[in-house]
């Protein structure tokens, strides 16, 4: 909409968009949102066309917001449990009634205790830890985030 009167712009913006490119691994979606956006915002601006700039710049950050505060997902989490080899059942059970889903990720046994390793979409953190703990045969249990992004909270 912005470049369609006028070819020669087209064409330029074909060819500046086909020499653009990303130096690291792009891991969130909402990142290549921001930057298509930003080129979108540049490209409205440069032809003096800043009515749609704004439009679609207030119609973005309004879908965004709606976006991150109803989010589609759940944020996932690494469970790392060490616990008595007998007890392995028990733990399973208790992670399946407070995680919507979950999957083993890693198992270390030794002799005297085994190391499970979960990727899981927990529903309370606080509810799962204390079952955990309060229950027998866990020696230890931790809960980490493996997003890179700060903002994800």
């Amino acid at each position: 909409m912005v470049i369609s009167g006028n070819l020669i712009l087209s064409l330029g913006m074909v060819g500046a968009l086909s020499i653009v490119r990303f130096r690291s691994a792009i891991k969130d979606p909402l990142d290549i949102v921001f930057m298509f956006w930003a080129v979108f915002v540049g490209i409205a601006n440069g032809v003096a066309n800043i009515k749609v700039s704004f439009t679609v710049t207030f119609i973005i950050f309004l879908i965004m917001m709606i976006i991150k505060r109803f989010p589609l997902s759940t944020k996932s989490f690494l469970l790392i449990v060490k616990c008595k080899p007998e007890v392995e059942q028990e733990l399973i059970k208790i992670i399946s009634n407070n995680c919507k889903k979950f999957y083993l990720k890693s198992k270390n046994v030794n002799n005297t205790q085994l190391e499970l390793i979960f990727e899981a979409n927990i529903n309370n953190e606080k509810t799962l830890t204390k079952e955990i703990l309060d229950s027998p045969g866990i020696i230890d249990a931790n809960i980490l985030s493996y997003s890179s992004n700060f903002l994800d909270n």
